[in-house]
Order: structure tokens, then C-alpha cells, then sequence
């Protein structure tokens, strides 16, 4: 496990100082640059018994970072979920060109102002995964997080305001509102 995690430090470090590098020479030479940095996906180390990643939809899998940086760009920290439907429509909105979203949803002005979309335009997030002979979905409606793992038959509802890392199942606690979500 050490090794295993030394490794990965040691990967992260080096695509650090690489785009590190990238960015301050674009800088460098006098042009603007939006920087965006963000992830496809998490990585397990052993949580609840599983390694690696797209196999689950656990948060270790799914929360990822998103990293804006640029004119125009205060520093803030936006504690919203934002789908992956979202980040193209977003820095085409950053850099004033239209975008044709169909199914995500700009937050380039959430990201100028603070001021967050309106709620109709915020759909509550799905995620899915089948890797590995899994079949296992993820809903997200706010407060809560449903996980129905088809494989295994398993139903797990957390509140991740209170659980950000769903490490509580409140499926039974909740069951009028974990029903109504399934």
C-alpha cells in the first residue's frame, strides 16, 4: 500500500511540475490563458475494500477537482456539484463564445458573480458504471446520493451535506424518499 501510494504521489508530482512549466511559459510570452484542470474520474485505495477506479460510484470515484484559473476569474471555492456536461459550456461562456448545451449547463457567470444558475437549470446528477462486470448507477438529488449496485443487489442512500463520503447507508432511515429517488 505504501509503495502503491508513493507511486502515484510521485505521478502527481511529475504532471504538476510538467504543467507547471507549460502554463508559466505560455504566460510567459505575453499571451492570455484560460487554464482548466480537472479529472474524468477519482481513485480508490482500498475504501471500502476496492482499488483502482470505474468500477464503483462511491465519491472517491466521482469527486473529482475542477480548477478554473484566468481573467476574469476571481478566486473562490464553488461548493455546487458540477456534471461533466458542464465544464465545456462553462469555459465557452469564460471566453465569450456560444455553445449549443443540451444537456449541461454554464456556470460562467456562478464563476464571475457567485451568483449560482437557477435551480430549474441544475438537473439532478447520474452516474454509471459497468467495468469489471458491474452494473452499478448513482443518483444524485439534493441532499442525498442513491446507489443501486444491480450486480450485487444492493441499495445505499447517504445524505452527502452531512456524509461526504457516503460512509453511512440511511436507505432504511429514508426509505419514503430513497423509494421516490429509485
Amino acid at each position: 500500500l505504501d509503495h502503491q501510494m508513493a507511486q502515484y504521489d510521485e505521478e502527481i508530482a511529475y504532471v504538476d511540475a510538467t504543467f507547471r512549466e507549460f502554463v508559466e511559459g505560455w504566460r510567459g510570452s505575453g499571451r492570455q490563458a484560460l487554464v482548466v484542470v480537472t479529472a474524468d474520474h477519482g481513485e480508490e485505495f482500498g475504501e471500502r475494500g476496492s482499488w483502482g477506479h470505474a468500477h464503483t460510484v462511491w465519491p472517491e470515484q466521482l469527486h473529482v477537482p475542477l480548477i478554473i484559473n484566468g481573467a476574469g476569474v476571481p478566486s473562490q471555492r464553488v461548493t455546487d456539484r458540477v456534471g461533466t456536461e458542464d465544464i465545456a459550456p462553462t469555459i465557452a461562456g469564460l471566453v465569450g463564445l456560444p455553445f449549443p448545451a443540451r444537456d449541461g449547463v454554464s456556470r460562467s457567470a456562478q464563476i464571475r458573480t457567485g451568483t449560482p444558475p437557477p435551480a430549474d437549470h441544475v438537473a439532478a446528477l447520474f452516474a454509471d458504471t459497468s467495468r469489471f462486470d458491474s452494473l452499478v448507477y448513482r443518483w444524485h438529488e439534493g441532499p442525498y446520493d442513491l446507489v443501486v449496485d444491480m450486480g450485487v443487489g444492493l441499495r445505499s442512500m447517504c445524505n452527502v451535506e452531512e456524509d461526504r463520503t457516503c460512509q453511512s447507508n440511511i436507505y432504511r432511515e429514508h426509505n419514503t424518499e430513497a423509494e421516490a429517488m429509485f
